[in-house]
């Protein structure tokens, strides 16, 4: 029989195959419902369970970050109830916790950033207290920066203009006298 074509019939060969058969169905969705669609944030914590996985500088600097973080509210609150000089130990304690942050910035040139313009906002202090707009601009800063550990550089650019406009100095105090020297020497 040339040129007929003959179909091959399968045969099943055990017991226990079964014919596919979908278990759940697809639901059509109109554009307007996806669009209302508004995805769960997962936490920094849920992301980066592993500390083995990510290296200990991360999950040393999400300690530090959280730390930070609390001791940031606890001077909110602090503040809230006129308790100045709790307020202001709470501070004391977010600038406690500065170096330790500084030796994890080989996370990345952003996390750097910001750690170091955090650091020189407490130098530049030099031990005074700070207003609320500002203890609020370092509440944001630590904030994002846990958030974002691995933030771009120019996100953090963007965070420090932040601190910058609450009146935070985040230039290195020694930047201070040298620009004093070079403007006393008419070079700059």
């Amino acid at each position: 029989m040339a040129g007929s074509v003959r179909f091959i019939e399968p045969v099943q060969t055990a017991t226990d195959i079964r014919p596919y058969e979908p278990t759940t169905k697809a639901k059509v969705v109109s554009i307007e419902d996806s669009l209302r669609f508004v995805p769960e944030r997962i936490s920094i914590d849920d992301l980066y369970t592993e500390p083995m996985a990510t290296g200990p500088e991360l999950g040393h600097a999400l300690r530090g970050l959280a730390s930070a973080k609390g001791a940031v509210q606890d001077s909110l609150d602090a503040l809230q109830r006129g308790e100045w000089i709790a307020s202001d130990d709470a501070m004391q304690r977010v600038q406690a916790m500065m170096p330790e942050l500084f030796c994890c910035r080989a996370l990345g040139d952003g996390f750097g950033a910001v750690v170091n313009a955090l650091k020189f906002c407490f130098e530049n202090a030099k031990g005074g207290a700070f207003s609320k707009e500002q203890i609020v601009a370092i509440g944001r800063a630590v904030e994002r920066v846990r958030a974002e550990p691995f933030l771009a550089f120019g996100s953090a650019v963007e965070i420090i203009t932040r601190l910058e406009d609450s009146g935070l100095n985040v230039d290195p105090p020694a930047f201070a006298t040298l620009t004093d020297l070079l403007d006393v020497e008419g070079l700059y």
